[in-house]
């Protein structure tokens, strides 16, 4: 009898003979006639079959129960829909049932994870069955969560795995030893030696994790003395990341995940930008919380990751990204895929569950405030540590503005400033810290090195640049990645290379011109330029100007080898020309030159106005060529002055 009810609940029977033997005794009146022996075989096959009736469950409800003392337990409660098709009318006392899962393999005996308890059942004649069903979880076997042979996973991860993924799941139920009392002893044997699949409804947990987000990001750049394989030659990230797990609202069950670990791949538009390595163990924190869009149970799990590795895979893709955010201005969505470890803390104890599917999107913020044209450089102080004929190495302390949401340590990096589309200069930062909003004294090296780039042309533009920016015009530079740029990860600069960003060049700090203890305000047109020449003053007698010179260097002496200027009034009027080529210095700091013999010219509008302004003060432009050596490095440059304040006396 057990056999034929195994092979029908398993569907391996295909036929059923039944023989039906009978001993009837017969008499006639009061003559016993004896007995008469009577059989009759009967052949069961496909629809004459019965079949096992369909069932649905109405409803599920998976709560936390309290034991006597301490102890906890998970209880489950069910309500089963069942079809009955069949003219039977029968009582079925409450019965008690083993709840079992499945093995590591088909072939392994099932793991048995609790019992269930049903109440009486009335079954009538072809009308569905209602049945209520308790099922209690005392403790997770170790069998359940053993990692499998030659597997990573354990058979509640295989499990669980089935159940999010939408998967036909099934728990078994076997007919457990303590029966009712009433039931034969026949039957109840049955009912022990049959195992009956109960499929688990899911609608799959594709969205599992609904809200995935990252808040708090710092990123470190390769540290440039770290092994090729370390994790510290590739970038790294710090981040605070929630995610907001979709519970089915059947669970109401306290969970406490307390550990998580992961390899999260990171997309943009399909294409797998890299992966962030969390294969350590990450501690979290856990809140219960209603999900605001559809007010059901939802966990949000929080947790802090250090230092992760983040490794580039596709250089390109995450150039891609950099340039939308950084020069476009547009936030940009990543799509994060991962499979989950996480360390669970329940009324049944800790353990852990694997692969666990979970994705999300992590939004990339655009700049906060229109982009890196609002980086707002300043110069506040520049020391020159070495020079040669054609370079300068120099040591600056800037102040700038980072208008995006993320702050970075940065090891070493180098980028390439171009002018006129000629690189003309190296930038380079070591143990760089920077942050969202104001960065004030941070440290950077230059090398300007013009004739490197582009020959020639590099230091053609390489001077103008330095003409115009001394001569307090709005002068705009490329600042850009190359392959050496960001230590072990060439490829990666490579393809950074293409992203250019367009800064103004930086103001300096001059010396304080006013004494209100900054350069705020000081320049004497209120231009935004840097004003190197604070005035002047012309003595017509001997024909000998002086100028007063604002040096930006901290330590070390310039020297001006040459002059050839004109002075002028009103733009257009000539005042005089100065050719100079006796070389004088400008030291740190405030200085003021010595009288310089100036060719007035005598017949202009210009010397008009010179006379007019005797004992007071003229503005004059100014055109110039000026030679200038700086340690060993030497060049000429030009100057174009507009409303210098030249004081005219005897």
């Amino acid at each position: 009898m057990r056999g034929v009810a195994n092979d029908w609940l398993e569907g391996r029977l295909g036929h059923l003979r039944i023989k039906g033997v009978a001993s009837v005794p017969l008499r006639s009146g009061l003559l016993q006639l004896g007995f008469q022996h009577i059989s009759e075989t009967f052949v069961l096959q496909d629809q004459d079959l019965p079949i096992f009736p369909d069932f649905n469950i109405t409803k599920l409800n998976v709560h936390e129960f309290q034991l006597p003392g301490e102890r906890r337990a998970v209880a489950a409660d069910i309500s089963l829909h069942i079809q009955n098709v069949y003219a039977i009318e029968a009582t079925v006392p409450a019965l008690t049932f083993e709840i079992m899962v499945p093995n590591c393999a088909p072939g392994d005996d099932y793991i048995r994870i609790g019992n269930a308890t049903s109440d009486t059942i009335e079954i009538e004649p072809k009308r569905p069955v209602l049945a209520s069903v308790t099922g209690f979880i005392y403790e997770v076997p170790d069998a359940l969560i053993t990692i499998c042979p030659g597997k990573t996973s354990s058979p509640l991860d295989l499990l669980v795995q089935s159940y999010i993924k939408g998967r036909e799941t099934f728990v078994y139920v076997r007919g457990g030893s303590l029966t009712s009392p009433t039931l034969p002893d026949w039957l109840e044997a049955i009912l022990q030696s049959v195992i009956v699949p109960v499929s688990i409804p899911s609608k799959g947990l594709s969205n599992l994790i609904e809200r995935f987000s990252m808040s708090h990001v710092h990123f470190f750049l390769p540290e440039p003395s770290a092994k090729p394989d370390a994790p510290e030659a590739q970038p790294r990230v710090s981040a605070l990341v929630q995610a907001l797990v979709d519970l089915p609202q059947e669970m109401n069950v306290p969970v406490n995940v307390s550990r998580v670990r992961t390899v999260a791949d990171v997309y943009y538009h399909s294409k797998k930008l890299g992966y962030i390595d969390l294969q350590k163990w990450q501690n979290a924190t856990v809140r219960h919380i209603k999900d605001e869009l559809d007010n059901s149970p939802a966990l949000l799990v929080e947790f802090d990751i250090e230092k992760a590795p983040l490794r580039i895979v596709d250089e390109a893709v995450f150039a891609d990204v950099i340039k939308k955010v950084i020069l476009a201005g547009e936030t940009v969505s990543l799509q994060v895929k991962a499979n989950v470890a996480a360390e669970l803390d329940t009324a049944l104890g800790k353990f852990v569950i694997r692969d666990i599917p979970a994705s999300g999107d992590i939004t990339v913020k655009a700049p906060l405030t229109g982009g890196l044209g609002n980086v707002n450089p300043k110069i506040d102080s520049i020391k020159i540590s070495h020079t040669t004929e054609s370079t300068i190495s120099l040591q600056a302390v800037v102040n700038f503005t980072n208008p995006t949401n993320y702050s970075a340590d940065t090891p070493f990096i180098d980028m390439k400033l171009a002018y006129n589309g000629s690189s003309v200069a190296h930038i380079m930062g070591q143990n760089l810290s920077i942050f969202p909003g104001h960065n004030s004294f941070v440290k950077v090296q230059g090398l300007w090195n013009p004739a490197d780039g582009n020959g020639q042309q590099g230091v053609i533009s390489g001077r103008d640049l330095i003409s115009r920016y001394i001569s307090g015009l709005n002068t705009t530079v490329t600042i850009s990645p190359h392959s050496g740029s960001i230590p072990f990860l060439p490829e990666l600069g490579k393809a950074l290379s293409t992203l250019r960003i367009e800064i103004p060049v930086p103001k300096l700090r001059l010396p304080d011109q006013n004494g209100d203890g900054d350069d705020d305000g000081d320049n004497p047109d209120g231009g935004d330029g840097p004003h190197f020449i604070k005035d002047a003053t012309m003595h017509l007698w001997t024909s000998t100007p002086e100028f007063t010179f604002l040096s930006p260097l901290t330590e070390t002496t310039l020297f001006i080898t040459s002059v050839d200027a004109t002075a002028l009034y009103n733009s257009t009027s000539p005042v005089g020309r100065i050719q100079y080529n006796s070389p004088f210095p400008v030291p740190p700091g405030v200085s003021i030159t010595p009288r310089l013999p100036v060719e007035l010219d005598f017949g202009g509008a210009g010397y008009e106005a010179l006379k007019k302004a005797l004992g007071g003060s003229l503005e004059i432009d100014a055109v110039a060529d000026i030679g200038v050596k700086l340690g060993e490095y030497m060049d000429t440059i030009s100057y174009w002055g507009k409303g210098i304040g030249a004081k005219v006396r005897l």
